[in-house]
Formats: structure tokens, C-alpha cells, sequence
């Protein structure tokens, strides 16, 4: 014979209660736990960056030549992605059509045009400063 008292149902009923508390309240660990572990992981990641186009001989015989040609130019560097180039003077270079090869940024301070290409720069860089030294 079952005997079943208020008080004998209420603390059935409280343990019961109480181990779904416990049930949901370490699921809701859990998944925070997950969801925290992806965002970190997802900001660890690099983001994925752009591969640069490799400029080509053509390339830099086209930007040499809107730059008023190689006599025109005293000096070439880049810092960074921004290509540094010294001109003797401003008025031969044809910046509209350096924009048109998709420059970006176009700053021009006295004898001194930078911008940034694209593309990787450094073999025209290489190939002025090699020509400049030449002369």
C-alpha cells in the first residue's frame, strides 16, 4: 500500500524541479562555453587578405612612361603598400592616367608623387632605383 503524503509529494516534486534546474543550467554552460570558444578562435583568424597581383613588364614600362620617363625620375622607394616616387618635374607626369591603372591615393608635395598601386610594386621599384643607378 502507497501512502502519499502533501509533504512527501512536495519534496518529490521539489527534486524534480530542482534536477531540471541543474540539467538547464549546465546546457546553458555549455553552450556559452561553445559560442565563446568560436568567437575566439574567430578573432584569432588572420582575415583573408587580398593575394597582390604581380605587376608585369608592361606595367612598369606604361607607369614609367606616365611618370614623364626615366630621366624624369630622381628617386623611387615604397613604405609599405605606398609607392614614393621623386620626379624632376611634376608637370610631365600624367597622374590621370596612373589613376586610370587603378592607383589609389594620389598625393603630390613638391617633386615628390605617391600613391598606391594594386599590385605588388616592388619589382618596379627595383627596376627604377636599378636604371636610376645606371645613368
Amino acid at each position: 500500500m502507497i501512502i502519499s503524503s502533501p509533504l512527501l509529494i512536495s519534496i518529490t516534486s521539489f527534486f524534480a524541479v530542482a534536477n531540471t534546474i541543474w540539467v538547464y543550467l549546465l546546457m546553458g554552460v555549455v553552450i556559452f562555453a561553445s559560442v565563446l570558444i568560436a568567437i575566439l578562435i574567430g578573432i584569432k583568424k588572420k582575415p583573408n587578405q587580398k593575394a597582390e597581383v604581380p605587376i608585369d613588364a608592361s606595367m612598369i614600362v606604361t607607369i614609367i612612361d606616365h611618370l614623364g620617363g626615366l630621366d624624369n625620375i630622381s628617386d623611387a622607394s615604397q613604405e609599405g603598400a605606398r609607392l614614393n616616387i621623386k620626379v624632376n618635374d611634376v608637370k610631365r607626369c600624367d597622374l590621370e592616367s596612373i589613376k586610370k591603372l587603378g592607383a589609389l591615393g594620389i598625393f603630390v608635395s613638391g617633386k615628390a608623387i605617391k600613391f598606391i598601386l594594386p599590385t605588388n610594386t616592388q619589382p618596379l621599384v627595383d627596376y627604377i632605383t636599378k636604371n636610376i643607378e645606371e645613368r
